[in-house]
């Protein structure tokens, strides 16, 4: 039994590494150069030859891609300007503004502007995909873009600038967001696949306020996945919206992780877990008060929330690491142990989410790699922050599984080994012990029933215990479908059996008694060995003072013993 748990325990360490692979296997599929499709002709990314206007400074023939800028300030204006040529199927213009107004000109001649109402107050302006056809005829033509910023420091890079036709710009931009459309859809599917499981759960009677935390904590992956990926600027024109979605988002995930880790393990660093929640429901009030009354908006605190999500951390993941071996070392001795660890895998997702925040931090924060930058390239690839959230997911979704998996396990280990305790080896009915257990809990109006199997000895002693043990079962057996309305059946000795009925109709215990003699008859009619005979006796709770069990059990037995006597001396 210990080797097979072991064995079972051994193979649950084999499914991390295929769920590694498995998302490996998808992040190559969706993401993979290798099957992307070959960007046209007809698509160019803007990058070199653009003058630069910014305050009193010009710059020429400069790179988007490697101007940095430096200490951009509210209400600062850039006018960026290059010469174009226009073909028949290079028509349009596309780029992502982030926290700052859009004009454009073609030839001096305005053409497109984004955000004017934004324009000196100081308001958080959403970020939003510019898809514009401005030109009116081919041949050469001179680009300029103004950017007003509304924010200090909000704006890191210039959006690049990608040209090309309207239908191969949207299958560019669709294609190269595969893999987030991808992974947004797939949280979102699976949300929903929790909330039924969480209904029908709730409908069970059984514990499903994990199963809806983790079903919001998915749908709110899926929002920002799509949000923060700038899928929803395609779909939709409510900016402002699916800007703030992103924020909101991000800056409810902590509280609902710590949610989903309290409801799944609230014996585990209790108080810390309790003040970590508190925490992350005042910081998101905090933010959005700040953001409402244009103190700082919701993009400027990312770094800061990040960073209490890494105090957290520190405080809470030694003590869950250390009550997690401890739950599992005092399961793995008890006696209903199965083999399976659900919580191998929350741990493991739990610890990989971890990796890859730390991962994003440093992408974002210690390597200089904006976020930022990355939104206005028009094309991003999925976040480390977006892939921890993945691996978390699908961990969750295994530790349900297995969880469920191993309350079935554990139920039925316990009920074997109640059913060792509990139950007569050689009869398969109730022992003593529980009949006695069950007689505590007896109220209401009840009849027992009191049994004594005849020449039970006399069967022993002539045909061996063999024949005496096939005696005691085949009389079990009638006894059981005899009594069938019975609440219990049980053996409470060697040749002794009793019945509790409770609130029975009239007649009913003497129809079960006419039930059992006949059975009784019938078997012996076949038998040579064995003749089935009892003795029996009954009383009701009505016919004692108390209607307590012990004396009506003691009525029950005294008359069995004046059936007894007659069957002997017959």
């Amino acid at each position: 039994m210990e080797g097979k748990k072991r064995r079972i325990g051994n193979r649950q360490y084999l499914v991390f590494p295929l769920v590694m692979c498995f998302v490996m296997i998808v992040l190559l599929s969706f993401g993979g150069t290798y099957i992307k499709a070959s960007d046209s002709d007809d698509i160019s990314c803007i990058d070199s030859g653009w003058s630069i206007s910014r305050g009193d400074m010009f710059y020429q023939d400069v790179n988007l891609s490697e101007y940095d800028m430096d200490n951009s300030r509210s209400g600062e204006t850039i006018t960026i300007t290059t010469p174009i040529y226009v073909t028949d199927y290079t028509d349009s213009i596309i780029f992502i503004s982030t926290y700052m107004s859009v004009s454009v000109s073609v030839d001096g001649e305005a053409v497109y502007s984004y955000g004017p109402e934004y324009e000196g107050r100081a308001r958080f302006v959403p970020k939003n995909l510019n898809f514009i056809t401005p030109f009116k005829s081919i041949g050469e033509h001179e680009l300029s873009i103004t950017y007003i910023l509304f924010d200090d420091n909000s704006v890191t890079s210039l959006p690049l600038i990608y040209m090309g036709s309207k239908h191969s710009l949207i299958r560019s931009f669709l294609s190269y967001h595969r893999l987030a459309i991808f992974v947004g859809a797939f949280f979102m599917v699976y949300a929903c696949l929790l909330v039924s499981l969480g209904i029908f759960l709730a409908l069970s009677k059984k514990r499903f306020m994990p199963v809806f935390f983790s079903a919001a904590f998915s749908m709110l992956l899926g929002f920002y996945t799509y949000s923060y990926n700038d899928i929803m600027c395609i779909v939709s024109d409510h900016n402002m919206f699916f800007t703030m979605l992103e924020y909101i988002s991000l800056y409810q995930m902590p509280l609902i992780i710590s949610i989903i880790l309290y409801s799944t393990h609230p014996e585990i660093a209790t108080e810390t877990q309790r003040f970590i929640i508190v925490i992350n429901v005042i910081v998101p009030i905090i933010i959005r008060l700040l953001h409402s009354t244009d103190t700082i908006y919701m993009n400027r605190l990312v770094l800061p929330v990040q960073s209490v999500v890494l105090i957290e951390i520190v405080l809470i993941l030694p003590q869950i690491i250390k009550g997690y071996f401890d739950n599992r070392k005092s399961k793995e001795h008890s006696e209903d142990y199965t083999g399976i660890n659900a919580d191998n895998y929350f741990i493991m997702g739990f610890v990989m989410f971890i990796i890859c925040v730390l991962i994003e931090i440093i992408r974002l924060y210690v390597l200089k790699s904006s976020q930022y930058k990355r939104i206005s390239n028009y094309t991003g690839n999925i976040s480390f922050l977006t892939l921890g959230m993945l691996f978390f997911v699908i961990c969750l979704f295994i530790y349900y599984f297995l969880n469920g998996t191993d309350h079935i396990s554990t139920a039925i280990v316990r009920k074997k080994l109640e059913g060792i305790a509990y139950t007569d080896s050689l009869t398969g009915l109730s022992n003593r012990g529980t009949v006695n257990k069950y007689v505590e809990t007896l109220e209401g109006r009840f009849v027992v029933v009191s049994f004594d199997l005849d020449r039970l000895k006399y069967v022993n002693d002539t045909f061996g215990h063999l024949e005496g043990d096939r005696m005691l079962k085949n009389f079990a057996d009638i006894l059981k479908s005899s009594f069938d309305n019975a609440a219990i059946i049980g053996r409470t000795g060697g040749d002794e059996f009793i019945a509790i009925l409770e609130d029975p109709e009239d007649g009913l215990c003497d129809s079960c008694i006419s039930n059992l003699e006949h059975a009784m008859h019938d078997f012996n009619d076949g038998d040579d060995n064995i003749k089935l005979s009892a003795s029996i006796g009954y009383a009701c709770s009505d016919e004692t003072i108390n209607g307590d069990y012990t004396d009506v059990f003691h009525l029950a037995d005294e008359r069995m013993y004046k059936m007894k006597e007659q069957h002997h001396a017959q």
